[in-house]
């Protein structure tokens, strides 16, 4: 079954998009596109997870119930038919908590996902499971438990760096009764590590990996006085850095299971979490635009109600897109823009699900902006008892509406081509004409790259205005090998040696 049509927003009021302190943001029209997107599973779909691999494709990963075990299986998203194909079974295990509840932790490479994480039930409690696939891609091999020092009482988040390596973070009883976050990056020598000397609540945490190498976690940390705060700990330099609070006065809800999201792109990230301010629950994002150096004032986002885990994804503009499920007089499945620097966007419904009962929820970028509109898929399992998973491919307004003028592809085009990259300003220190390429000495872009002499690639109606000692303001792509410089603005004379 596939229908589409279009969605005007809801006028949400009752603190929206609020900055504490702040008026709410200006209402205006959000209209999206919807395509239902038909199953991946004649079965029922718990968990389900999305990833977008480096070369573009979108995959879900879900547990599909096996009598009283599950298996794990995957598909990949195909936008020319609109249907996922390439349906594939990779482990079954009979331990596999196959509950409505569960919930799936997926990392992907250039491929496709290249690694899950799931818990699984013993006799001595909880195990932490991670799958890998194989390098060749051929196959995935068997699964391994996650080392641990004591008993594992969250899910574990992953996060993959460049190099390959994945972060682990999860929250486990210290001495048998006090929980405390550990975090481990796979494939290195040292063991699990404390990574506060604060404790955790036995909330799940997430894990974010930057370009540089450079890491960050959010946490539930737990005060003496059980006054539950939003924590973020940075991984810097090699080491764990003293945990920091998001968020000062929010009491976070201890009686959900949803701990904090993370999204990302280059140097720039998003939390999102829920807390209790001034009695009232409430969905926040703080975004930060230096891999974590400095957090915005926590801004409230949801429509009165939410219930169930948060999902987000960061476009290339820094624009976070927010996922979640409401309760209330207008239950269902909510999306959210939140441009950088500007108001939010009004939330709009994507679809209608029992507001108590929302089940996972999960969002991946299936294309950025460009001369065409920006498209998502977005996944939602209500739970119950014949739980079923759908997926909504979601395509946003385009640029001109977004920035509130008439229909024009060349600005759209433009205002895309704004945002490819990392922007930089350096000084050119050599420029190779032969070979096309200019080398620019720039500072560290934070999360990306630190200070260097960097040589880049420049078209060749570029290249002949750039000579050794040019300032320059631009931004800089990598594309395959290389890195390109473009959008160059020169700033004065050359300054000669």
């Amino acid at each position: 079954m596939r229908r589409s049509f279009l969605l005007i927003c809801i006028g949400l009021l009752g603190g929206l998009g609020v900055a504490f302190g702040a008026a709410p943001a200006a209402l205006a029209d959000y209209p999206v596109d919807i395509h239902v997107v038909p199953p991946a599973s004649t079965q029922p779909i718990m968990a389900p997870a999305l990833v977008t691999a480096g070369n573009g494709t979108t995959w879900q990963v879900w547990i599909e119930p096996v009598g009283s075990s599950g298996k794990l299986s995957l598909s990949r998203f195909d936008p020319a038919t609109g249907a996922w194909t390439d349906r594939r079974d990779f482990w079954s295990d009979p331990r596999l908590a196959a509950t409505p509840e569960h919930t799936l932790r997926v990392v992907a490479d250039e491929r496709g996902p290249c690694a899950v994480g799931w818990t699984r039930t013993v006799s001595t409690g909880t195990q932490l499971m991670l799958s890998r696939r194989a390098e060749n891609g051929a196959h995935w091999l068997p699964p391994v438990e996650i080392p641990t020092i004591d008993a594992p009482i969250t899910p574990a988040a992953l996060a993959r760096g460049s190099d390959g390596r994945l972060l682990v973070a999860w929250n486990e009883f210290r001495d048998g009764d006090q929980p405390v976050l550990r975090a481990q990056f796979m494939g290195s020598s040292a063991g699990p590590a404390s990574v506060s000397q604060e404790t955790a609540a036995d909330i799940a945490p997430d894990a974010a990996v930057f370009p540089d190498g450079s890491a960050l976690l959010a946490f539930r940390g737990r005060s003496d006085d059980d006054l539950c705060t939003m924590r973020i700990v940075s991984w810097a330099d090699g080491a764990w850095q003293p945990a920091r609070t998001l968020g000062a006065d929010h009491r976070l809800d201890v009686a959900t299971a949803c701990g904090p999201r993370f999204a990302t792109y280059g140097g720039q990230v998003a939390v999102a979490w829920l807390a209790t301010v001034e009695g009232k629950s409430g969905l926040f994002v703080s975004t930060s635009p230096d891999a974590g150096g400095r957090f915005t004032l926590p801004r409230r986002i949801d429509a009165g109600q939410p219930r169930g885990q948060p999902a987000m994804q960061m476009l290339r503009d820094g624009s976070v897109l927010v996922l979640w499920s409401e309760a209330g007089d207008l239950p269902g499945l909510y999306l959210r823009h939140l441009p950088p620097r500007r108001d939010p966007h009004p939330a709009v419904r994507l679809a209608i699900s029992p507001g108590n009962h929302p089940g996972p929820v999960a969002l991946s970028l299936l294309k950025d902006y460009d001369t065409k509109p920006a498209q998502i898929l977005v996944t939602h399992a209500p739970a119950g008892a014949t739980p079923s998973g759908q997926t909504l491919l979601v395509t946003l307004p385009d640029l001109s509406t977004l920035a509130g003028r008439a229909p024009c592809l060349p600005c759209d085009e433009a205002d895309a081509n704004a945002t490819r990259g990392y922007a930089v300003k350096g000084r050119i220190t050599a420029v190779q004409a032969g070979q096309g390429i200019v080398v620019l000495e720039h500072p560290g872009i934070p999360g990306v790259m630190r200070a260097a002499a960097l040589p880049c690639r420049v078209d060749p109606a570029l290249l002949g205005s750039l000579s050794a000692g040019t300032d320059v303001l631009g931004r800089i792509e990598r594309r395959g090998r290389d890195w390109w410089l473009f959008n160059v603005k020169l700033l004065g004379a050359p300054i000669r040696g």
